[in-house]
C-alpha cells in the first residue's frame, strides 16, 4: 500500500509538471507570436515578404521592420528555447524600436 501510495504521488507530480511546462509553451506562444509584425511595411522600391515557422518549442527568434525615411530590418535568433528566451528577445526588439524611433542615424 505505501508503494502504491508514493507511486501515486509521482504520477501526480508528474502530471502537474506537465500541466504547468504546457502553460509556459502556450504563453511563450503567445508572446512569440505578438512580438512578430501584423503588417508589412510598404516601402518604396522594395516588395517584402515574411514566414515565420516555429520549432516544436517557444524560443527567442523574431523579425521586425521599422519604417521612417529608412528602413530598419531586424532579424534575431536568440539562444535557448523556452519562455525566458521569448521574453529576452521581447526586451531586444523593444529597445530596438526605442532606438528606431529616438535616432534618426542607424549608424
Amino acid at each position: 500500500v505505501e508503494s502504491l501510495t508514493h507511486h501515486m504521488q509521482d504520477a501526480e507530480q508528474e502530471r502537474v509538471e506537465k500541466e504547468t511546462y504546457a502553460r509556459e509553451l502556450k504563453i511563450g506562444e503567445e508572446v512569440q507570436t505578438s512580438i512578430l509584425p501584423k503588417e508589412l511595411p510598404d516601402f518604396p522600391g522594395l516588395e517584402i515578404a515574411a514566414r515565420f515557422i516555429a520549432a516544436k518549442e517557444v524560443g527567442g527568434d523574431f523579425y521586425d521592420f521599422l519604417t521612417n525615411d529608412k528602413l530598419l530590418l531586424s532579424i534575431a535568433d536568440t539562444s535557448g528555447k523556452g519562455i525566458s528566451a521569448c521574453l529576452y528577445s521581447l526586451s531586444v526588439r523593444s529597445m530596438l524600436r526605442s532606438y528606431g524611433e529616438i535616432h534618426e542615424e542607424l549608424e
